[in-house]
């Protein structure tokens, strides 16, 4: 949900470095929670959290397209933003602003 609002916030360029990378970092870590629970929930050999119904509803259409699709997009997506923010000059000078260099 805070999506759209980093979104416009770093096209606005009010967003600091450090809170792009650390967004997207929270962002990964919380789908990795999302994908460990949802392993361990999933009727196999290593289900450790045992609910009544079984976690099998993913595997049914339009369902499938969460772990199929949305999750690693997700993925990608955080991934690649961290390395588009991470490769950004941090000494940069914004445009119009003369540098002096001594």
């Amino acid at each position: 949900m805070t999506g759209p609002v980093i979104g416009w916030l770093a096209t606005r360029k009010r967003l600091p470095r450090w809170a792009a990378i650390g967004w997207n970092v929270a962002g990964l870590l919380l789908l990795a929670n999302i994908v460990i629970i949802s392993l361990l929930s999933a009727p196999t050999p290593f289900q450790v959290f045992k609910y009544e119904p079984g976690n099998t509803i993913i595997t049914q259409f339009p369902f499938v397209w969460l772990p199929g699709f949305l999750v690693p997009l997700a993925y990608a997506l955080h991934l690649f933003s961290l390395r588009q923010w991470s490769a950004m000059d941090k000494t940069a000078v914004p445009a119009g602003q003369a540098s002096i260099r001594v």
